[in-house]
């Protein structure tokens, strides 16, 4: 198991690399009965785009995990969180997650967002584990057959109160 997950930039010469782990999320979604992506989102062109706006971070040659961390001001905002099968059930998820929030204190972000298919299970168990909690659902244009969107927020300004 691992201690820590270190994230790092993901480059366009990680692209192999990143589609190989972009196909792995999806057969594990597909096969758990989440309808969160399909066999056309996300693709490679998002993850292009992710690379060129400098918010995808993989974790480098061991390739078993990735996210994207949109900054907008002081929100951050959470895409395409990807892990390995190989590495299923060893919470790199979580550590993952944990790790961007200690990295928002930090920073001093206000709020960090995240937004997971209902059928999405796993993910709302280790968002509502982690303190995020439920802002609104939404339909996705487009995306309407897969039903609702749950949009969870981790608010630091309010933990910090707390503390």
């Amino acid at each position: 198991m691992l201690k820590s997950i270190e994230l790092q930039p993901a480059y366009k010469e990680d692209l192999p690399l990143l589609l190989n782990l972009l196909q792995d999320a999806k057969e594990q979604m597909a096969s758990s009965h989440i309808t969160q992506w399909n066999s056309y989102y996300p693709n490679i062109g998002v993850l292009i785009k992710d690379i060129e706006d400098r918010s995808l971070y993989s974790t480098g040659a061991s390739n078993i995990a990735a996210i994207s961390i949109d900054r907008r001001g002081k929100d951050w905002y959470l895409h395409r969180l990807m892990v390995h099968s190989s590495v299923k059930g060893q919470g790199i998820a979580k550590k993952i997650l944990s790790n961007i929030i200690q990295n928002g204190y930090s920073n001093n972000v206000d709020n960090i967002w995240i937004t997971t298919n209902h059928s999405n299970l796993p993910m709302i168990h280790i968002l509502t584990s982690l303190g995020f909690s439920f802002s609104h659902k939404i339909k996705i244009r487009g995306r309407e057959e897969y039903g609702d969107f749950i949009i969870y927020n981790y608010n630091l300004t309010q933990k910090m109160l707390r503390l």
